[in-house]
């Protein structure tokens, strides 16, 4: 059976018949019921009006009751009444209106009545022609029409009719079943559709910051396919996206540092730890650049890999730096070697004529006996010694 599907605006409280299914299919499944059975039918709303169309009615209610103010006002107040709520069967009895014999079952979506579908318009053994005459002058019928109408309609025993009102509950109730899952049904499409078009927003947002940032950023399955680059993948050289979506990125990487950036991704997706590595990426000019790469995982709530985002983030001026201080570093390391070696032989060439010349002073002071020789000789040792001592500071400083 083909069912409407429910707006997403419609609230429980407020559904209605035509919320759940195609008229269409309703009113053949209602007709091909009534010319099955020899009764009349038709499927109205909780106040008697009607949902589908008059299906087998009989000239007497159609032409006659229903053509009358009063007739009609009662023929749907006697529907709304044939139709309440009861769980253990069908209702039966006369109509209120004609006094034909009327059966009514409800339709239900959960424990919410939203249409009645009856059937009847039949005459048996126990009915009194002339209350119905009578009720023709009640409601202002022409009475000999009336009478004329009255002998069309069709007979049917309370066992036979009771039979086809039982049929009619079982219908009705799976009716009542059918509504009740297409409202469940519908729900679960509009939920998965708002979920749907939250991803989709999401995924929008995502872009457009991906697409703000300065980084290369990028998306990866589990697997490691990398199925998404923002817009900075066109400010490089060499990336292609596949047949299947994915995209090829080794060719960007420096021939260097390639095998080793493949070696990285391949051990991290392996794995789920962390990746980082560095390597040079080819610009669009054709030039390398340092790049720092990372990558992390998202996880799902059974702790598998259901996701990676990294970046490629931009770090050829602090290489560079640091690659520039690191010959700074070591032209100053050779300086000061320099420095340490020329020293050394300045010690070595100056350090040694003086101890000898101290020495010599020395030995001169120890074996001369003129006194004022030996004092010459004092002054000398002492200013020997002071410039010693200050040869010292300046060679060890």
């Amino acid at each position: 059976m083909v069912m409407a599907k429910l707006d997403d605006s419609t609230e429980y409280g407020s559904i209605k018949f035509l919320d759940l299914f195609e008229l269409e299919e309703i009113q053949s499944i209602q007709d091909a019921f009534a010319k099955a059975t020899g009764v009349a039918s038709i499927i109205t709303d909780t106040n008697g009006r009607p949902i589908t169309k008059p299906s087998n009615f009989c000239r007497l209610c159609r032409d006659v009751i229903r053509k009358t103010e009063k007739g009609l006002k009662n023929c749907m107040y006697s529907d709304s009444v044939l139709g309440r709520v009861n769980p253990d069967g069908p209702n039966m009895q006369p109509c209120l209106s004609g006094g034909l014999w009327d059966g009514g079952a409800s339709i239900l979506v959960g424990d919410k009545h939203i249409a009645n579908w009856l059937v009847g318009q039949i005459r048996n053994e126990h009915q009194d022609e002339e209350k119905l005459l009578a009720y023709a002058r009640e409601i202002g019928a022409d009475q000999q029409e009336f009478r004329s109408a009255l002998r069309d309609v069709n007979s049917m025993s309370i066992e036979q009719f009771g039979h086809v009102c039982q049929a009619l509950f079982v219908m009705a109730k799976q009716l009542s079943t059918l509504a009740y899952h297409n409202v469940l049904q519908s729900r679960t499409i509009r939920e998965r559709d708002m979920i749907e078009k939250a991803l989709r927003d999401s995924e929008v947002r995502f872009r457009q910051l991906a697409d703000s940032m300065p980084q290369l950023v990028w998306t990866a399955d589990p697997s490691g396919n990398v199925d998404y680059y923002n817009e900075r993948r066109n400010e490089f050289n060499g990336f292609s996206q596949k047949v299947n979506g994915n995209w090829e990125w080794a060719p960007v990487i420096h021939p260097e540092e390639r095998e080793a950036t493949i070696e990285a991704w391949k051990a991290a997706c392996q794995t789920g730890s962390p990746y980082e590595t560095e390597h040079r990426i080819q610009r669009s000019d054709g030039c390398y650049s340092w790049f720092l790469s990372r990558a992390l995982p998202v996880v799902d709530e059974s702790g598998e890999i259901a996701r990676w985002y990294g970046t490629a983030t931009d770090v050829d001026t602090i290489k560079k730096a640091e690659q520039a201080l690191n010959e700074a570093k070591k032209i100053a390391e050779e300086a000061n070697q320099a420095k340490s070696d020329f020293i050394a032989t300045v010690s070595h060439e100056i350090r040694t004529p003086m101890t000898v010349f101290m020495a010599a002073l020395e030995f001169i002071m120890e074996i001369n006996k003129d006194l004022e020789i030996k004092e010459a000789l004092q002054l000398a040792n002492t200013s020997s010694k002071r410039l010693y001592t200050l040869l010292n500071e300046i060679l060890d400083f």
